[in-house]
């Protein structure tokens, strides 16, 4: 939700906006200069990740230099659409319902933030908050009911604890990574640069259901050692997605993440992964993993499937899930040396774990256990 923020006395503003992607939050920095200081503005937006019809802002007003000034903020929130419609106010929410599809409701609660408010000559800082949660039902009464149930919930946790939630199950489900050199040192472009890549995954992150939801990815598999995250048989069969400018990109609209996350789920499902696709999210990850260098899964062996030309580049793919180990590939190059050392590391998750052992192309030569 974009807040329109007027600051009394503000001549200039410089703003920026940017996505962590560690985290899911979403931060729009804005300094208004007021006289001989800068009020800093932090707005932090976020859809909780393992609650997610909560979403959560924070806006934090903070003088940057010594001399503060007392000054009067207005706040104006966007007007709601006109199919949008309030049918109820309280001295903490407000409640609107609208019609999504026939037999379909939506309702929407918010929490009342002040429209105004002074920022005195000696504080150097205030916060505001603001829940707002969703509920559907056939009707809008019943998704009223559910929206009151999660405002409810919500409004039992502290919006430190509820961002904490948020930015812990982020970390749980980036459980498995590509990690690639920022600089982008291949002057052909072989291989996506790693901030088209952090982009991807993000996106396609943002708009796919996590089925473990708060929990530690290896704490929910512990006692499911077949699970398709564990042993990911005959994924990934297909050419190296690196390959592939239609897989990784930036999306600019809600509906373009959702256009490439179902690309994505569609290529991966053609080429093995159907189980990992259909675990959700963190499934869904460690294929994409497993398709960026053209790994595959067999139920006997792993093999790098990766073009001698990108050999030429450092890359690294981390926790990969299988017969309940997790193993790390890293491709490290010396600058005086034409291909990369091929490094393989592996540690065991569960009681399941298997003995997994390592060889070069062929295994003709000398077998190492891990």
């Amino acid at each position: 939700m974009n807040w329109e923020i007027e600051i009394e006395k503000s001549r200039e503003k410089i703003e920026n906006a940017f996505i962590d992607y560690r985290t899911g939050l979403l931060t729009k920095s804005t300094c208004h200069g007021v006289a001989d200081n800068c009020l800093h503005v932090s707005h932090k937006m976020l859809v909780h990740r393992s609650q997610p019809n909560l979403f959560v802002q924070t806006m934090r007003f903070t003088w940057t230099g010594f001399h503060l000034h007392e000054v009067d903020i207005s706040i104006n929130p966007p007007a709601p659409k006109s199919s949008i419609k309030k049918v109820k106010t309280t001295e903490e929410t407000e409640e609107f319902t609208y019609r999504i599809a026939s037999g379909l409701y939506a309702a929407i609660i918010t929490e009342i933030i002040p429209d105004s408010f002074s920022l005195k000559g000696d504080e150097k800082t205030k916060l505001l908050s603001q829940k707002i949660v969703f509920g559907m039902a056939k009707t809008s009464e019943a998704a009223l009911e559910v929206a009151r149930k999660n405002m409810k919930t919500a409004q039992k946790q502290s919006d430190l604890k509820l961002i904490e939630d948020h930015e812990r199950a982020w970390k749980d489900l980036l459980h498995t990574g590509i990690h690639l050199d920022p600089n982008d040192p291949d002057p052909h472009h072989i291989i996506p640069r790693a901030q088209l890549v952090n982009s991807t995954v993000h996106s396609i992150m943002a708009v796919t259901a996590s089925k473990t939801q708060t929990q530690a990815l290896g704490a929910d598999y512990q006692l499911v050692p077949n699970s398709p995250i564990m042993t990911p048989d005959y994924c990934y069969n297909g050419v190296a997605t690196l390959h592939s400018n239609s897989l990784w990109k930036d999306v600019q609209t809600i509906d373009e993440a959702f256009a490439l996350r179902d690309t994505w789920q569609l290529t991966l499902k053609n080429h093995g992964c159907d189980g990992l696709v259909y675990a959700g999210a963190e499934g869904l990850l460690q294929a994409m993993v497993l398709s960026f260098a053209g790994l595959q899964f067999t139920s006997e062996h792993l093999a790098l499937g990766t073009d001698p030309e990108v050999l030429h580049n450092e890359i690294g793919l981390s926790n990969i899930r299988y017969k309940n180990s997790s193993i790390d590939i890293y491709l490290i190059k010396e600058d005086d040396v034409e291909l990369p050392e091929i490094h393989v590391t592996a540690r065991k998750l569960t009681k399941f774990a298997e003995k997994i052992y390592a060889c070069e192309a062929g295994c003709m030569l000398q077998i190492e256990p891990m």
